[in-house]
């Protein structure tokens, strides 16, 4: 009867906090992680060949950046109001109860004493506190063998949940995209750098011979003299200037090809599934309380049986037993 009761006191208790929680909306959208790659080194036809897919260390990466609070900032500030107004309420299980309950006893004020504080006080919320919300409700799961990310967005409302899945995805591939060109954008500035030390030597270099011809006269149709050391000094400054010229030929292609590839970069992140809202609202968050209610009852109501077992027992104490008993007893008496 005692756990009974425990029981439906916390059932009932728990269905009233469910009348304080909102019903959920869950946005849903699949995008594939690609190869980084660029539209230079694609020599294929899209609909002949599926691009390759992305490695499971770069996919857990790119899975870190899509939650990192710097994108979801960018995400918050590109909202439109209706999407930020329904960001603007909390979907936590303890903010929300504490608002039910804190607007019920404003309700009850205002009928008792009829003022409305509300109105004197408008409250406004930033877009930090807005990217926290966003950050609480965004849920990404990472299929590593299809190189798949599932984005997940909760709402109170239907409306807004496509609005914030696709202000996501397009501020998630721009960021993509943008940081794909940073790493192109590195490799051109270190061949830029190579290319121009090259052909700094290879001036040089040419200098060199210039300057070694004009010292002993030697024309430049002349290849072959008398001196021997002079003869391999100028060969040897011959051929310093062809490797020179060779290798800053190589590095002036190879510029041509990365700059190339700079500018034909493209984003890896492709929409498989695009944005789709449930029909129904979910009440998985009540449910949860119901049971949480339920677990918390049982426990209650056995743990006062115990307790109420313990205190009328009558032997509890050494002093119980030896008060009881009326033989001597040798020793101790353990405690129970």
């Amino acid at each position: 009867r005692i756990v009974l009761s425990a029981l439906t006191v916390s059932v009932f208790i728990a269905l009233c906090m469910t009348l304080f929680i909102r019903p959920e909306y869950i946005t849903t959208a699949s995008i594939m992680i690609e190869e980084p790659r660029t539209q230079v080194e694609s020599r294929f036809k899209e609909d002949e060949v599926a691009p390759p897919l992305a490695k499971e260390d770069y996919i857990l990466a790119e899975a870190e950046k899509a939650k990192s609070s710097l994108l979801i900032g960018k995400v918050v500030q590109a909202l439109p109001e209706r999407a930020k107004k329904d960001l603007s309420i909390s979907l936590g299980l303890e903010r929300q109860i504490l608002e039910g309950i804190y607007n019920l006893l404003f309700k009850w004020n205002k009928e008792v004493h009829g003022k409305d504080n509300a109105a004197e006080n408008p409250v406004s919320v930033d877009d930090e506190v807005l990217t926290g919300e966003l950050l609480g409700r965004l849920q990404i799961e990472s299929e590593l063998r299809t190189a798949i990310l599932r984005i997940n967005i909760r709402t109170i409302e239907r409306e807004p949940g496509v609005m914030l899945v696709n202000s996501y995805l397009d501020t998630l591939r721009a960021a993509n995209l943008e940081g794909n060109k940073k790493v192109a954008k590195s490799k051109t500035l270190f061949v830029l750098e190579q290319r121009n030390k090259a052909f700094q030597e290879y001036l040089e270099a040419e200098q060199a011979e210039i300057d070694f011809r004009n010292k002993y006269e030697i024309t430049g149709e002349v290849e072959v003299t008398s001196d021997t050391k002079i003869q391999l000094e100028l060969r040897r400054l011959k051929n310093n200037l062809e490797m020179t010229a060779e290798r800053f030929k190589k590095l002036d292609d190879l510029y041509l090809q990365v700059n190339m590839k700079e500018a034909g970069i493209v984003g890896n992140i492709e929409i498989i599934n695009p944005p789709f809202t449930t029909y129904a609202a979910s009440k998985i968050a009540g449910r949860r309380i119901i049971f949480m209610g339920i677990m918390i009852g049982l426990m209650l109501g056995i743990g006062i049986v115990f307790l109420i077992e313990f205190i009328k027992t009558p032997i509890r104490h050494e002093s119980d037993i030896a008060d009881t008993v009326s033989i001597p007893v040798l020793g101790y008496i353990p405690r129970v």
